[in-house]
């Protein structure tokens, strides 16, 4: 698939996430991934927040798994979507060991612990 086949499917995603139609955003994330197209780190970042929102723990495992799988780089928007999606699903040790295991957190990290 083409490099605008996924720049397409994620601004549906972002645009999703904007309208709080977090449902939607998981459901079209797994669809793009079941097309076999590859997500960038700001769609994983959206993805997160949208587990985080839904308190969705089984989603957020698997969409942190395949995060992993799919080798993204770990900048601080998706960093501080993880923390955020960890402590809204009461995963608050996880949410800390990625905060303890950033180089430099920025003020939304922490908040993202906090909140």
């Amino acid at each position: 698939m083409s490099q605008r086949a996924n720049v397409s499917w994620s601004v549906m995603i972002a645009g999703m996430h904007k309208m709080v139609w977090d449902d939607e955003v998981l459901q079209t994330f797994q669809e793009m991934r079941e097309a076999v197209l590859e997500a960038s780190s700001r769609t994983f970042a959206i993805v997160l927040s949208g587990c985080a929102k839904l308190a969705a723990l089984e989603e957020s495992i698997q969409n942190h798994g395949e995060m992993i799988r799919s080798r993204i780089q770990y900048e601080i928007p998706v960093l501080n979507s993880l923390i955020d999606m960890c402590a809204k699903c009461r995963s608050f040790d996880n949410a800390r060991q990625v905060l303890d295991k950033m180089d430099h957190p920025d003020v939304s990290s922490w908040t993202s612990i906090l909140s």
